[in-house]
């Protein structure tokens, strides 16, 4: 069943070594995709007392 839901909205199963095959799991890739994580972590990190203040005083004037 789960796999004619895969073929119904243009899905295909591959295995891991055809997406090695495809470029899918370069080390370039690996690379960007740690590099964008780190971003998030360290804007997270920064502003984190601003958000949860923000939403503090946004949940606070709502009421």
């Amino acid at each position: 069943m789960e796999e004619k839901r895969m073929y119904e909205i243009g899905l295909e199963e591959i295995s891991s070594s055809e997406l090695g095959i495809r470029g899918g799991t370069t080390g370039e890739m690996i690379k960007k995709i740690l590099e964008i994580t780190v971003a998030v972590c360290a804007f997270v990190k920064n502003y984190w007392g601003s958000i949860v203040k923000g939403y503090i005083d946004g949940y606070n004037y709502g009421r």
